[in-house]
């Protein structure tokens, strides 16, 4: 009969991860249509008030910086070259040691220029795929995509870039550097905001800080641009970097995070959290597992303030979830997904999408967990419940305790001697209060609030105290100065205690001396 039972244990703590494993995958199959209805939105939201979206200035400049970086590595090929070698074309170099010196330093800068540009540029190579164009009709590409071919596509090749590409288009420089845009795939981007865009960042030029730099020394430089070179950039649906601006302001983020949650999103995770505690109860079921789940508190573990922690956080986590979607940007179904997976993106496909797993799995176990504890209460009765899971009502009567031991004390303060340890109890007291309520940002505000009325009516009730205890001990001494002698004090004075035996002897000394 034990061993039934404890592998039933077993059974239901397998089936448990196993129900939340599949509960996960169920969600994430949710994420690509969610993620393609609410970019819809977005869309039409912003098309609805006028507005443009922004190019996103970051890629562009990474883009444009990769020319340069790509076009170097196209000379290397046909001999050792160094940066310097490539675009430095001086006019005047000068015969003084002065100015060979300055000439140097300025072949170093360009070495450093290009590569603090190739660096840069590491970071983009596996979420944006290009095609040099070399000579005799040869390329470099470091994508499968027909990117060679985008002048000669067919209709159904084109199709399929389409549908993998968010963008794409072709960067030329001619003969004597003059710099050109072709945008063949511009998608959600207007065209001629596209070629403006790039425009801008040729008329920058990439070697202006150096070349006004050292034409203030005397050299007459000129930095090149590439020459005869071609390539073609095209940004994957599934890149985390886009063209179009994803660090939205303030208000884009509120409604994007609208968007989301009318697409979906926010269904999508009421709907599985009503799920998981159904879940729960089917886990714990009697008549399902034909035995009975132990709902006693197990060993000295009080979950009552954990479960309901847990179940705040979860629900807090409600905006989170439909964030998370927005930014895992599974703006593509998994069939592309496949293709990419198939297609030498191995790696970083199986890891975007087990970090993904791992975060819903992660919420998904803490709401389980909640709903497991809470669960006794349905077969204890909350006053039983709260009884075995509460910390708080464990610790109460020791609490409860203290606390009128430490009033007692501050009532009884003895003047007679030193006070040092209550005050600095009272001091550590008022310190962690503060702190708490400090720590709680905008609502330590109320928190404050509230412990000024608590304090407030605290000192209230401790002045009426001392001011009657007063009153007790002037009571008895105007007996005694009246002549009553007999009559003892048995009243509890409070900080005024220590007189109590003072007036004593003043009885006893009274009535020798009568």
């Amino acid at each position: 009969m034990d061993t039934r039972l404890k592998n039933n244990h077993k059974i239901r703590k397998i089936v448990a991860v196993l129900g939340l494993i599949i509960l996960t995958i169920i969600t994430m199959c949710f994420f690509p249509a969610i993620s393609q209805e609410a970019e819809k939105l977005i869309e039409e939201w912003k098309s609805e008030e006028g507005e443009q979206l922004e190019l996103n200035s970051d890629l562009l400049q990474e883009i444009y910086d990769g020319c340069y970086v790509l076009y170097l590595e196209a000379m290397q090929r046909q001999g050792d070259l160094t940066a310097s070698d490539v675009y430095l074309e001086a006019s005047d170099i000068g015969t003084d040691g002065e100015k060979a010196s300055r000439v140097e330093e300025l072949k170093v800068c360009i070495d450093q220029r290009i590569s603090d540009a190739s660096q840069n540029f590491e970071n983009y190579r596996s979420e944006i795929d290009y095609c040099v164009f070399l000579e005799d009709n040869q390329y470099e590409k470091n994508t499968s995509q027909l990117l060679e071919e985008v002048d000669i596509l067919t209709k159904e090749e084109e199709n399929a870039l389409v549908k993998h590409y968010s963008n794409y288009f072709k960067l030329q420089f001619d003969e004597n550097g003059i710099f050109t845009v072709e945008p063949i795939y511009s998608g959600n981007i207007d065209e001629d905001t596209l070629i403006k865009g790039f425009g801008q960042l040729d008329r920058d030029n990439f070697w202006e800080w150096l070349e006004e730099e050292y034409e203030e020394y005397g050299i007459d430089c000129n930095l090149s641009k590439p020459k005869n070179f071609t390539v073609v950039f095209a940004v994957p649906k599934t890149s985390v970097y886009q063209l179009t601006q994803t660090d939205y302001p303030s208000g884009d983020y509120w409604l994007r995070l609208k968007a989301y949650a009318e697409a979906g999103a926010s269904m999508l995770y009421t709907v599985m959290l009503i799920l998981i505690v159904g879940f729960v109860f089917f886990v714990t079921s009697k008549r399902i597992w034909k035995d009975a789940v132990d709902m006693n508190r197990p060993g000295k573990c009080y979950l009552m303030g954990v479960a309901l922690l847990g179940i705040f956080y979860v629900i807090c986590l409600h905006d989170v979830f439909i964030e998370f979607i927005g930014n895992c940007n599974m703006t593509i179904p998994y069939s592309e997904m496949w293709e990419r997976l198939t297609n030498g993106h191995t790696v970083e496909v199986i890891g975007h999408l087990f970090f993904m797993s791992l975060i819903i799995f992660a919420i998904y176990a803490s709401w389980y967990l909640a709903i497991r504890f809470i669960r006794p209460v349905f077969a204890l009765g909350l006053k039983e419940y709260v009884r075995q899971y509460s910390f708080f009502y464990q610790i109460f009567p020791w609490l409860k305790k203290q606390w009128n031991k430490f009033k007692n004390e501050v009532e009884h303060i003895d003047f007679t001697s030193k006070s040092r340890k209550t005050i600095l109890k009272i001091v550590v007291i008022n310190f962690i209060i503060l702190a708490i309520c400090s720590s709680l940002w905008f609502f330590g505000i109320l928190a404050l609030v509230a412990y000024s009325v608590v304090l407030f009516f605290i000192i209230e009730n401790y002045y009426s105290k001392v001011e009657f205890n007063y009153q007790a001990l002037l009571r008895s001494v105007n007996k005694i100065a009246n002549g009553d002698l007999d009559t003892e004090t048995k009243e509890d004075l409070g900080v005024f205690e220590p007189f109590k035996a003072e007036l004593g002897r003043i009885r006893t000394g009274f009535k020798k001396a009568v």
